[in-house]
C-alpha cells in the first residue's frame, strides 16, 4: 500500500514536519508585536522574541517552500532516479547534524534535532540539556551517514539485479561487475552477481559469455533453478536442443511452479521431434492458466501432427469457446485440415488469417508452399513476393 505512494507525497509531509516549528515562532513574533499592543493591556514577557531568530526561521520556511516546489519538477525527478539520490541526502543529513554540534561547541547555544528549531539550549543555562542535545545530534549524524555509506553499496547490489527492468542492460552490466572485483564475496553473492550478469550479457545479445557466467555461477551454487532455466533459454536460441531440455528439466525439479519452463520446454522437444512430451509440457501449462488460446492451438497443432484429430478438434472448439474470432484459431483449423490431406481447405482458412494479420511470416509461406502444390505457381509466387525479404517464422 505504501509502496503506491509517489515520493513527493513522503517529501511533502517531512518538508510540513519541519516547517511547523517555524511556522509557530514566526506567527507568534508576529502575533506579539509590541507597536500593535494596546498599551493599557497589561504586560507580557517577551525577552523570548529575537530578531536573529526570527530571520532565521524565516530563511528556512523559503527554503522550504522553495524545495516543495523543486520536488516536482523534471529536474528533481531525474535526481530521485539517480543511484546517487539516497547517499547524497543521507550524508548531507548526517553532515548537517554534526555541523549543528560544532556551531554550537563555538557559539555555546544547541539546537537538538527533531525537536524543532525554536528549541535552544545554552550552555551556561542548561549544561545537561545542552550536552544531551549535542550527543543526541552526534547519534543522529552518525546514523546518517553510515545510512549513506550502506546505501551506496546496496544500491550498487540493486543495479546488478536491476529490478523492474530500470535500467539498461549496460548499465547493469557495469554495476555486476564492479561488485564482482570483491574477492571476499560469499559463494551465495558471487553465484547471485553472476547469474544476473548473465541476465544482461544474454540481453546484449552475447550469448556466449552470458552462459560463461551461468556456467559460474552454477558451479557456485549448482541448484540455482533461475540460472538453468536462463542457460535453457541461450540454448534453446542457438538451436541446441538437448542442452536446452536438460537444463529445463533441472529447473523444473528444483521449481516446479515454473509454468514458463514447462512452455520453454516444449518448444524444444517439438523441435526434436518429442511430440509426446511437448504436449505433456503443454498440458501443464494449460493446467495453471486453461484459457490461455496460444497454448490450446499449439496443442491442437502437435494432436493434428500425431494424427489424433479428435483430441486436436476438442483444443480448437475450446479456442472457439473462449474467443469465436481469434486469429490464432485459423490458423490451428488449417493446420488440422492440412493434416487431414485437405490442401484447399487449409487455404481458405490461412486467406482468412492473412486478411485479418496481413504480412505474418508463417501464414505467408505455408499459404504460398500449399499454392505451389496445387500447382498454382503463378499465386505462389505472388504470396511469396509478400514475404519480407529478412524475417524469421513465428510459432503458430
Amino acid at each position: 500500500m505504501f509502496d503506491d505512494i509517489p515520493v513527493q507525497v513522503w517529501l511533502l509531509i517531512g518538508i510540513v514536519a519541519t516547517a511547523y516549528a517555524p511556522v509557530a515562532y514566526v506567527y507568534r513574533y508576529v502575533a506579539a508585536d509590541p507597536s500593535r499592543r494596546d498599551v493599557a493591556a497589561p504586560p507580557l514577557d517577551l525577552s523570548w522574541r529575537s530578531e536573529r531568530q526570527f530571520i532565521y526561521c524565516s530563511g528556512l520556511l523559503v527554503a522550504l517552500a522553495g524545495f516543495a516546489i523543486f520536488i516536482f519538477t523534471p529536474a528533481a525527478e531525474r535526481f530521485a532516479r539517480s543511484p546517487s539520490f539516497q547517499p547524497i541526502v543521507l550524508g548531507a543529513l548526517g553532515c548537517g547534524s554534526l555541523f549543528t554540534v560544532a556551531r554550537a561547541l563555538a557559539t555555546g547555544t544547541i539546537e537538538p534535532l527533531v525537536r524543532g528549531f525554536n528549541r535552544t539550549y545554552e550552555r551556561a543555562a542548561y549544561p545537561r540539556r545542552f550536552w544531551g542535545s549535542a550527543a543526541w545530534n552526534i547519534i543522529l549524524g552518525g546514523i546518517f551517514l553510515f545510512g549513506g555509506v550502506a546505501t551506496i553499496a546496496d544500491q550498487e547490489r540493486d543495479r546488478c539485479f536491476n529490478y523492474q527492468d530500470k535500467l539498461s542492460p549496460q548499465e547493469q552490466l557495469s554495476a555486476c561487475d564492479g561488485l564482482l572485483v570483491d574477492q571476499s564475496l560469499s559463494r551465495e553473492d558471487r553465484a547471485d552477481f553472476m547469474r544476473n550478469r548473465g541476465i544482461a550479457r544474454h540481453s546484449l545479445g552475447q550469448s556466449d559469455r552470458a552462459i560463461d557466467d551461468y556456467n559460474r555461477a552454477l558451479e557456485l551454487d549448482p541448484s540455482d533453478s533461475y540460472a538453468l532455466y536462463n542457460r535453457g533459454l541461450l540454448y534453446l536460441e542457438g538451436e541446441q536442443y538437448q542442452f536446452a531440455i536438460e537444463d529445463f528439466g533441472q529447473s523444473l525439479k528444483l521449481r516446479p511452479d515454473n509454468t514458463e519452463g514447462y512452455e520453454q520446454r516444449a518448444q524444444a522437444y517439438a523441435a526434436t521431434g518429442a511430440l509426446l512430451e511437448a504436449t505433456a509440457d503443454i498440458t501443464r501449462v494449460l493446467h495453471d492458466r486453461p484459457r490461455d488460446e496460444s497454448m490450446l492451438v499449439w496443442r491442437a497443432n502437435l494432436y493434428a501432427e500425431r494424427g489424433d484429430f479428435a483430441a486436436a478438434e476438442r483444443d480448437l472448439d475450446a479456442v472457439r469457446g473462449i474467443n469465436p474470432s481469434s486469429v490464432l484459431l485459423l490458423r490451428g483449423e488449417a493446420i488440422l485440415s492440412l493434416a487431414k490431406k485437405d490442401a484447399d481447405a487449409a487455404l481458405v482458412k490461412l486467406q482468412a488469417a492473412l486478411a485479418r494479420e496481413p504480412g505474418h511470416l508463417w501464414t505467408l509461406n505455408t499459404m504460398a508452399n500449399i499454392q505451389q502444390s496445387l500447382g498454382q505457381h503463378d499465386e505462389a509466387k505472388a504470396t511469396r513476393a509478400k514475404l519480407p525479404s529478412m524475417g524469421r517464422e513465428g510459432r503458430r
